[in-house]
């Protein structure tokens, strides 16, 4: 009941934020504010409609970067005696993630709604594991089309900047493998990970703090009768794990200096299950930030999103994402 109550308060949240007035520096004239006065939100949106009007830019959507990681996971999803990498799978690794997202129109029914289009690609790499080839363990694909409201309205000392609302397609690209064991029994190795989502977002700052906060709806599928079959739900029980919000909190510490935490959580009070990711950047190069992340919980990829992860690592990040 209160998954329902919280999902629905976000609904109505959204159809109520929609009529108010744009960012300051919606067709980029930000002369009349003083550099020293402009905001987080002001500087990145400035920016972003900048880049806009040009024909030929592609936008950071979520955090690009490269880290060395070591991973602690029970991974009892996957039944290594039957699964590809058997039992030989290394706890170090290589963690990256790509991530754009491109307008595709402007003021969408003659609102101040603007349409894009993203993709991000998160994928795990057995870079160090050479007994097994070094092979990708898992690859996330994750398309989206939203539409994203500029807004500017307060709730005391919070400032509203957008709204979102699209949909969000998430799977790892694999198929369900038939194999044959000990028994000459013919068994179904489960690799398929998908779903399909209705999103609904909200992003606010103060100071230099700002907020990200999602909220999804599952769209459903028919549960499969054989595991063989091409169609059908690969993992109807994904939302107990993924969660049904995810909580985005960065701080700029100071220049080039930031923080960001993310919460995730199903709402479950007899079965919670979510999880927590810490990130810390500071300077390397002119285009590179150094970046720390530490994970722990559920779903940090689908291909064994119900076993709980801990992991670390260390690497770099593109400049002020």
């Amino acid at each position: 009941m209160f998954r329902k109550c919280f999902l629905l308060g976000c609904m109505l949240f959204v159809g109520s934020a929609i009529s108010a007035e744009p960012p300051q520096f919606v067709d980029g004239n930000e002369s009349e504010a003083k550099a020293g006065d402009e905001s987080v939100g002001d500087l990145r949106w400035r920016l972003e409609q900048q880049v806009q009007r040009s024909p030929f830019a592609i936008q950071p959507h979520k955090r690009n970067y490269v880290i060395g990681s070591y991973f602690d996971s029970s991974f009892s999803n996957l039944d290594r005696e039957r699964s590809a990498f058997e039992d030989a799978l290394d706890h170090s690794e290589i963690k990256f993630q790509i991530s754009i997202r491109v307008p595709v129109a402007e003021n969408i029914f003659g609102t101040r709604a603007d349409l894009y289009a993203a993709y991000s690609s998160k994928a795990l790499w057995q870079a160090f594991n050479s007994e097994i080839s070094s092979p990708f363990k898992d690859i996330n694909h994750e398309p989206e089309l939203f539409l994203l409201w500029p807004t500017q309205w307060k709730i005391g000392p919070v400032r509203s900047r957008a709204l979102t609302l699209g949909f969000n397609h998430q799977s790892n690209g694999q198929n369900n493998q038939a194999l044959v064991d000990s028994d000459g029994v013919v068994v179904y190795q489960s690799l398929s990970r998908s779903w399909n989502r209705l999103m609904l977002g909200a992003y606010f700052e103060q100071n230099n703090f700002n907020w990200h906060l999602q909220t999804w709806v599952r769209i459903p599928e028919e549960e499969k009768e054989d595991p063989s079959q091409a169609e059908g739900d690969d993992n109807p029980d994904i939302e107990e794990y993924l969660g049904d919000f995810e909580l985005t909190i960065n701080h700029l510490i100071k220049e080039r200096f930031s923080s960001s935490l993310m919460l995730r959580n199903n709402l479950d009070s007899e079965d919670n299950r979510g999880a927590i990711r810490l990130e810390m950047t500071f300077p390397f190069t002119r285009k590179l930030d150094g970046m720390l992340q530490v994970f722990h919980g559920h779903g940090e990829h689908l291909l064994d999103y119900d076993s709980r992860n801990t992991r670390i690592g260390f690497g770099f990040t593109l400049r002020g994402m």
